[in-house]
């Protein structure tokens, strides 16, 4: 009797991830882009960042062991398309991934017109995305209006990092020791050094950790600011990991990008300021839901009498504390990265089998 063995070498599949981060779009797009790489390299694909050439990019980037190529102009500007087209023709891509509000339906229609499959990362639903998938892991994105064949839609779909895959549970404290503050990328609005003076007004031992990201213009006067205040402060820059912070915080005032939603994967208290209108609908579905206090910015001392109760009120309720921490942790599981990874292979290989 004869055996016949069947060698069957899986291929590994590939994808172009193009993303930027500046001084005017921070880093939140990059860092939800390598979130979803390195889902989905644990899958089998293996993904190519093609970005903007920017310094906290390149230095971001270093930390991962992701190809990267670097290019002179933003997404959808000057020689963009034709070098992204470029490098996939030379690279063997048929498929991309953007992550950019400059992405619209003529720019994808380059795409497509040479058999390029796009799918899109977006979280405001303000334009056409002619593409072959969507992904808004928002609130109740599944409610918005895409025309895309495949969509994953909502929190079930929410791409987070790595060290939230799988949260552990924790217990809110009683007691107030640590408050983490921040404002993502850029310190827009200055609320670090706000923050630091309305919390030293709040009686007891309380340690303050500002986290500065790479972006912020106002750091000379955020260590002015910590000198000057009673409270203990902890400043921290260049860190791309932000959990172990989050990790040992007792509260947090965040802006309203998807920080909001690793903290509240990770059960903390959480005050979310819309600072931009992509933030707005992550900080009013949160509030509606009774999973943080949120706060939509607005230059008037309205907006700062409120931001500042806010504050004083969460920090002295250990009720409302452990009341926002478990309807927050309820909402998350920490899976939608592995999820959308799963999926987009699917969607590779399926495609594949077509064109063969």
């Amino acid at each position: 009797m004869t055996l016949l063995f069947i060698y069957i070498r899986e291929t590994v599949q590939r994808i172009l991830i193009r993303v930027d981060a500046s001084p005017e779009i921070a880093l939140g797009h990059l860092k939800r882009c390598i979130s979803l790489a390195e889902g989905l390299i644990t899958k089998g694909v293996e993904p190519l960042f093609l970005c903007l050439d920017d310094e906290s990019s390149r230095k971001l980037l270093s930390g991962f062991s992701f190809q990267t190529a670097f290019i002179d102009t933003p997404i959808n500007t000057g020689d963009d398309i034709v070098s992204t087209l470029n490098l996939m023709k030379e690279k063997d891509l048929d498929c991309v991934i953007l992550d950019s509000y400059s992405v619209n339906s003529d720019y994808l229609d380059h795409f497509s017109a040479v058999g390029r499959r796009v799918i899109c990362i977006d979280d405001i639903a303000d334009r056409p995305l002619p593409c072959s998938m969507i992904i808004n892991g928002g609130l109740r994105a599944e409610e918005l209006n895409y025309e895309a064949p495949l969509k994953l839609l909502g929190i079930k779909y929410c791409l987070l990092s790595k060290p939230f895959w799988n949260p552990s549970a924790t217990k809110t404290s009683g007691d107030i020791n640590n408050i983490m503050i921040t404002m993502g990328g850029i310190d827009h609005y200055r609320f670090s050094e706000r923050c630091m003076k309305i919390i030293d007004k709040i009686p007891g031992a309380i340690r303050i950790t500002i986290i500065i990201g790479p972006f912020y213009d106002n750091k000379l006067d955020i260590e002015k600011v910590a000198r000057q205040i009673s409270k203990e402060v902890e400043l921290v820059t260049g860190k791309n990991d932000l959990h172990p912070y989050m990790q040992k915080c007792d509260m947090a005032i965040s802006a309203g990008g998807f920080t909001l939603y690793e903290l509240a994967t990770l059960r903390k208290p959480v005050i979310g300021l819309g600072l931009w209108e992509n933030q707005y609908r992550n900080v009013d579905e949160l509030d509606k839901m009774g999973a943080i206090l949120g706060l939509r910015y607005i230059d008037d001392n309205k907006f700062h009498n409120s931001f500042e109760s806010a504050v004083c009120r969460m920090a002295d309720s250990p009720e409302l504390r452990c009341d926002l921490a478990e309807k927050a942790g309820a909402l998350f599981d920490g899976q939608g990265t592995l999820r959308i990874a799963s999926e987009i292979k699917k969607f590779i290989e399926l495609n594949d089998i077509r064109e063969t």
